[in-house]
């Protein structure tokens, strides 16, 4: 498996599973894989709208979730947004606590491990966010404040 959702994953899985291929599905599939900044619903419905305005949103939400039921994106819940990833290997987030921006921990930056036999349990998932402010809203934020005062 590769790291990141790509179109021959998408295709493979629709062929195994009997799923149609249709313009707005592939789109929503298409924006995913040039995604990396974990969209929303919502983003990803403005984007694919752009291109096929008839598209609703039940087409988003459910072919979000066919593809997030299959493994080939997650749904991560930033401060109660629900956001899609097409990542698939385990990774850690950075999350701007000012704008909401959500990116991927560069690999080989953090490196957190538990001992897979403490006391007893059975670790399925390691989740790690990291709470900031963007440079771009470090940058944004002084210059807000000037033009208040």
């Amino acid at each position: 498996m590769t790291g990141y959702l790509t179109e021959a994953l998408f295709t493979e899985a629709a062929a195994r599973f009997g799923w149609k291929m249709t313009p707005q599905r592939k789109a929503i599939v298409d924006f995913m894989v040039m995604s990396h900044t974990h969209p929303t619903a919502e983003d990803v419905f403005d984007h694919v709208n752009s291109e096929f305005p008839m598209t609703s949103r039940a087409t988003i939400y459910n072919t979000l979730h066919l593809l997030r039921d299959h493994d080939l994106i997650t749904e991560i819940s930033v401060s109660g947004i629900i956001r899609f990833d097409p990542r698939l290997t385990s990774h850690y987030h950075i999350i701007c606590e000012t704008c909401g921006s959500v990116r991927d921990v560069p690999d080989g930056m953090l490196m957190l491990s538990i001992h897979p036999s403490y006391d007893g349990i059975q670790i399925t998932n390691l989740e790690c966010v990291i709470r900031c402010m963007c440079e771009r809203c470090r940058f944004i934020s002084p210059v807000l404040r000037s033009v208040a005062l």
